[in-house]
């Protein structure tokens, strides 16, 4: 069955239907009714040939195109012959149901996930046992990450239901949804109890750990931006782009182009205010220009400009703990207030908006995956950097912040648990996580996102276990 071999690629490499999405650079929704199996598709649909790409590079990112072709049976790693090979293998006939389950279900993220939950619902491992026909001491371990209920998919579909009814007994059904991620559900227990299963069973958790780990190394050793990564302001700030009149660009190209101009002519002018938002793919911070955006926003950061970014958080964990990784330098100088947008994104256009106040903006919206081919409008009509800021302060007025730094070390109050790992210490409580740096100079870091809260217990819990 094409939706059971979906399901089993996407255990192989660790990944979900949003990351495919990102290497196809099409709706998610496309990935997930070939995984639900609510669409018909044949061996020649579009939408298959662009799962099995995205598939080849997910694997390639990974390393893991040996395993790929040795579950195809592909023997060539040419790109063309192991799409092919990868179709073929989701429209066969063999039975899958002995092929090995991935080693990356992870017990200690899914025990995270569930010890989250029941504490919510105030369900004590012995109530839980009793409704789930289990032993105690089964779900003691389930929880505390020395168990995972493999192959037992009826098992969890009893946890959940028996969390779901909880939840909407004592009215929590809200706190649920946050908590796992939902953006829209119905509230009788049966329909929670689906969203709830697929949340603990799903490894974006587990998946971002090692993004995690990298994270919290980073902030260790963080001092400010160090000038290895940085290159000569006259480079970066190119006059010949800075003096541009042309109000058009294209493609990423160009939007990186006007980029440079805007932010270039911000460091000159010493702007007081930059307005940021963009849900645009993160390839065009591609890596040549990353030293190039990274030394302006550090310029204008020094001459004082505070910024307000929104960021695009409707991706998987470890996309956007990779995300942070990459602002950590900047966020060090704590002239940057961060959000994440409570509003739902729509997943047929991307949309870029950057504003200099009362000087300069850039604003430009394209057909998802269509990128290299949009139109970015580059104006410093006063009328329309006047309209683009309201849209801006808009979305501001329906955000949330998503990292906060202030300096020296937190003691949040309240019930929360600790972990501490070499030179971090992270308090995490029901909705917030603090990451302690306590290496000079010593900051604290606080994220209230769900879904990244959920991954840093997850991590922590790995941790206090020495995994």
């Amino acid at each position: 069955m094409l939706s059971q071999r979906v399901d089993y690629l996407l255990d192989l490499l660790g990944t979900d239907n949003s990351r495919l999405s990102a290497y196809a650079g099409c709706s998610e929704s496309n990935f997930s009714r070939m995984k639900s199996g609510a669409r018909k598709l044949t061996a020649h649909s579009n939408t298959v040939k662009r799962f099995a790409d995205a598939v080849c590079s997910c694997a390639a990112d990974n390393g893991m195109t040996d395993q790929l072709c040795e579950l195809t049976g592909c023997r060539s790693k040419d790109r063309a012959e192991m799409t092919g090979c990868i179709i073929g293998w989701l429209f066969g006939s063999e039975d899958i149901s002995s092929l090995p389950v991935s080693a990356r279900r992870d017990p200690a993220a899914f025990g995270a996930k569930l010890d989250s939950v029941m504490t919510l619902a105030e369900i004590a491992n012995s109530r839980m046992a009793r409704h789930s026909n289990v032993d105690a001491s089964y779900i003691s371990r389930l929880r505390n990450g020395k168990r995972m209920p493999k192959n037992n998919p009826e098992l969890i579909d009893r946890l959940c239901s028996v969390i779901a009814v909880r939840c909407v007994e004592l009215g929590r059904t809200e706190q649920l949804c946050s908590m796992i991620g939902a953006k829209c559900v119905r509230r009788e227990p049966e329909a929670l109890a689906e969203l709830l299963s697929e949340w603990l069973t799903c490894r974006n958790a587990s998946a971002g750990i090692g993004a995690v780990s990298r994270l919290m190394t980073s902030i260790s050793l963080a001092e400010h931006i160090p000038d290895e990564l940085l290159i000569d302001l006259n480079k970066a700030a190119d006059p010949e782009i800075l003096n541009e009149k042309k109000e058009h660009y294209y493609g990423l190209k160009g939007l990186q182009r006007a980029s440079v101009r805007l932010l270039g002519n911000a460091v000159m002018r010493g702007s007081e205010t930059l307005l940021l938002y963009s849900d645009m793919n993160q390839r065009w911070l591609g890596q040549d220009f990353f030293p190039v955006w990274l030394t302006l926003m550090s310029e204008c950061l020094k001459k004082g400009t505070k910024m307000h970014i929104i960021h695009h958080i409707d991706r998987a964990a470890d996309e956007m703990i990779e995300a942070l990784h990459k602002w950590l330098p900047l966020y060090m100088s704590g002239l940057i207030e961060s959000y994440y947008c409570i509003l739902p994104q729509g997943s047929r256009f991307s949309t870029t908006l950057f504003s200099d106040p009362g000087n300069a903006c850039i604003t430009g919206q394209c057909v998802t995956g269509s990128e290299d081919e949009a139109v970015f409008r580059y104006t410093t009509s006063p009328e329309e950097i006047a309209a683009l800021e309201n849209e801006i302060c808009t979305l501001l007025s329906q955000s949330r912040p998503l990292l906060t730094v202030s300096p020296g070390l937190a003691v949040p109050e309240g019930e929360h648990r600790v972990y501490q790992t070499k030179g971090i210490r992270i308090y995490i409580s029901s909705d917030r996580a603090e990451v302690c740096k306590l290496t000079e100079p010593q900051m604290t870091f606080t994220l209230d996102h769900p879904r990244l809260v959920e991954t840093l217990r997850a991590y922590g819990e790995m941790q206090s276990r020495g995994r």
